[in-house]
């Protein structure tokens, strides 16, 4: 649990030593106010005990936006009543970031998922550098979005699509840091990972995904605006065969593309 202190200004409550009409301080009153100060913690605490409501933070498991509070909207108690109790929304909407760093995460759940992974947006969100390196996934789509330059290479999937339209998308360079927020989740385990830009979007100068392990869904990114999109390493499949794509680009507007050693082989992520 974590608490929050707020200080009092300090010209708001000034004291003085009790004293007796002698001018002597009397032991007495101290233990009484000793004991009514004891008595309204120890109630305080029962209340907030009482009230079971906790909320998470970055990194733990929630569902927040970063518009409103960088601590989860909805209470550990409540959470653990949704049908996926870990997973990690995350809107990003209008934020400004310095890194985003997703790495060794075990991600998956038995069932009632239908996107195990998602990083999406608007046009309007803008990545400067973005890794995806040794994500396992059933299925990984990349659509409806534009990159300035594409690298794609040692990738191994139950079946490739590459359906990519040339076009001149502008470069994307953040340059400023001032204001920009970083975040970071690592060696975490969740029912589903959101990044979500929504319709503001977001500035992100680099998004690193690394090693990101799932289960029980697809993986998609989507509708965002990236100055080098780099894809390697990854293992993709469902197991259903090369004739139905697993890995697939699909309405991706690119500037400058380059693929290398990306094998199609009967793959089953599980």
């Amino acid at each position: 649990m974590k608490f929050r202190i707020r200080m009092l200004d300090r010209q708001a409550y000034r004291y003085s030593m009790p004293t007796m009409a002698t001018g002597h301080s009397n032991p007495m009153i101290w233990v009484g106010m000793a004991l009514v100060i004891a008595f309204g913690v120890t109630v305080g605490l029962i209340l907030l005990f009482a009230n079971g409501k906790t909320w998470a933070s970055i990194p733990d498991p929630g569902i927040y936006d970063l518009r409103e509070s960088p601590r989860s909207l909805v209470s550990n108690s409540d959470l653990a009543e949704l049908p996926e109790t870990r997973s990690f929304d995350l809107t990003i909407d209008g934020q400004r970031f310095g890194t985003i760093n997703l790495s060794e995460l075990d991600v998956g759940v038995a069932s009632g998922v239908v996107n195990v992974f998602e990083i999406s947006g608007t046009g309007d969100t803008l990545i400067e550098t973005m890794t995806v390196d040794g994500l396992r996934c059933g299925k990984l789509t990349v659509s409806d979005a534009t990159v300035h330059d594409l690298i794609y290479e040692d990738n191994q999937a139950d079946g490739n699509s590459f359906a990519l339209t040339v076009g001149t998308p502008s470069n994307v360079s953040v340059a400023s840091s001032r204001g920009n927020t970083n975040l970071t989740a690592t060696n975490e385990t969740y029912d589903k990972i959101i990044l979500r830009g929504g319709t503001s979007g977001a500035v992100i100068k680099t998004l690193t995904v690394t090693n990101v392990r799932t289960f029980g869904g697809d993986c998609v990114i989507s509708d965002l605006n990236v100055g080098t999109m780099t894809l390697k390493n990854m293992v993709i499949g469902t197991g259903d065969g090369l004739a139905t794509a697993d890995f697939l680009f699909s309405s991706l507007t690119v500037k400058n593309s380059t693929g290398d050693n990306n094998i199609e082989i009967e793959t089953t992520v599980k």
